[in-house]
């Protein structure tokens, strides 16, 4: 009964009032504490419906990561790519990461070798440690069906053993990347020796050459970036991208995906908060009766429960962030060596490095988020310029949407007494409220500090009106300025007890 009294005094929406009840009305009703948290628990543990997503994965010669890395970025997000088999990667491969995925590494021959495989942060993945130079072998799952990627690199001068990984292949395997082997049936003018040795070696394990679009290298017609697999219903498309000497190969396999929820959390907060402050009674005393370890414990619980009881879903048709994924890798590190700047300054160690290196990212952020939305503004000028035959009409009907003005700031007003949420009432309780405030103030003629103030007023207009000079007419702004200029950044005392500073 006293919850519901507080909850009357709260400005909540009928709706929020309503759904509150409920809440109070699970924890009363329940047999045991144990089975309202578990009842909470639960709630939202129904089935949402999902999308399956097919795979894509990316195969690209980068001829050096630390020159292709921004456009390796931009290309993984373009074509949707969770997984990515990168060669030729160089010393610089752990310079730069693609942001959201988990980088996998194998050192090459020479300076300018290795492979790595980047899998996104939505699968799960394992590497498979082996010896073997210019070779990635990466489990990978939280998917229809599990799948192991082995990305290979096989530059020219490398003597390697194919058989070595043939205890590798299991029954879902793609086996992909820059083989230097070449064969007119795979695309190619001409055939190579090694183009027949890998030929007879995927023969002899079951493993099948999916066709891609095009010729993979720039210098010649040869097709050297392969793909091999032993899964069916994989298709393979050569994208005239970038500045590699290699064109990358799109890998996109209809029967092994992942699922995605267009669903996203909402929690409400307010109602959140309400609860922890109607059962704050109940668990002060839970505190007195319990022991700390087992009271923490069942309080922790709790706030989740709750958590979860007061979320809901909402559909969404996908998830976007307003910022590109490499201002917000860069956001993320900035944070980091914020706080890691705020604890050494708090502990008394503070590093002048650590404050330089805040002050340049810092920087550097302010100056890509304005460059990234001078972009996007220009582009929208771009769109209404060329899809309309009236680009401003076009451009002025797209922005007054965005600038839509409202007849009020607010649509609602607390009065102290109670919510007002019609419009004319909220503007007359505002006039009334301001007429009052600027009203002139009346003079107590039982109060001597009023009388004596008045009777100052009377001397200073006696002392002008037999006074021979004239006063010129003058305003607050030129009082301020003049006294400004005779006391700079000094108070001055009037004999009303007003203090004015500069």
């Amino acid at each position: 009964m006293q919850s519901l009294t507080q909850l009357g005094k709260w400005n909540l929406t009928e709706k929020d009032k309503e759904f509150t009840r409920c809440l109070l009305d699970e924890w009363y009703s329940g047999s045991t504490l144990s089975s309202v948290l578990q009842q909470w628990e639960e709630h939202n543990n129904k089935y949402l419906p999902s999308e399956k997503v097919p795979l894509n994965i990316l195969c690209y010669n980068v001829e050096g990561w630390g020159t292709r890395y921004l456009e390796v970025v931009d290309l993984v997000y373009k074509i949707d790519a969770s997984i990515s088999v990168l060669t030729e990667v160089g010393e610089l491969w752990n310079k730069f990461t693609i942001p959201n995925f988990n980088m996998f590494h194998q050192k090459g021959t020479n300076r300018s070798g290795g492979v790595c495989v980047s899998v996104g942060k939505h699968l799960r993945a394992t590497q498979i440690q082996l010896e073997i130079e210019n070779t990635v072998i990466v489990d990978v799952f939280n998917l229809s069906d599990p799948i192991r990627i082995i990305g290979i690199y096989w530059p020219q001068g490398q003597e390697r053993n194919l058989d070595d990984l043939s205890p590798y292949i299991t029954q879902e395997t793609i086996i992909t990347g820059d083989f230097n082997a070449s064969l007119e049936e795979w695309n190619s003018t001409a055939s190579d020796k090694r183009g027949k040795i890998l030929k007879e070696w995927i023969e002899k394990n079951n493993l099948t050459y999916i066709p891609s679009s095009s010729h993979s290298s720039k210098r010649s017609k040869r097709n050297i970036d392969l793909t091999f697999s032993s899964i069916d219903g994989i298709n393979a498309e050569t994208m005239f991208f970038g500045t590699s000497d290699h064109w990358p190969i799109v890998m996109t396999c209809e029967n092994i995906g992942f699922e995605i929820r267009n669903f996203f959390p909402f929690v409400r907060w307010h109602i959140f908060e309400g609860m922890l402050a109607l059962l704050q009674d109940f668990w002060i005393k839970e505190q007195s009766i319990t022991s700390v370890d087992e009271w923490y414990n069942t309080y922790t619980r709790f706030l989740a429960a709750l958590r979860n009881r007061v979320t809901v879903w909402k559909k969404k048709e996908k998830y976007r962030p307003s910022l590109p994924p490499l201002i917000i890798d860069k956001l993320k590190k900035l944070r980091r060596i914020r706080n890691k700047y705020y604890t050494e300054r708090k502990s008394g160690c503070q590093n002048e490095e650590t404050r330089v290196l805040l002050r340049v990212i810092n920087r550097e952020v302010r100056q890509e988020i304005a460059i990234h939305k001078s972009s996007c503004w220009q582009s929208f000028l771009s769109s209404i310029r060329d899809k309309s035959d009236r680009p401003e009409k076009a451009f002025w009907s797209q922005v007054s949407r965005v600038y839509k003005s409202r007849s009020l700031p607010f649509s609602k007003l607390n009065s102290g007494q109670s919510v007002i949420s019609d419009k004319k009432e909220i503007v007359d309780t505002l006039f009334s409220y301001y007429e009052n405030q600027f009203k002139k103030t009346e003079i107590k003629k039982d109060d001597p500090n009023d009388m004596k103030i008045e009777e100052e007023h009377r001397v200073l207009l006696n002392e002008l009106s037999i006074s021979e000079e004239t006063v010129e007419p003058t305003s607050a702004f030129e009082i301020a300025k003049f006294i400004k200029k005779a006391e700079t950044k000094k108070v001055i005392r009037f004999r009303s007890n007003i203090e004015l500073h500069d």
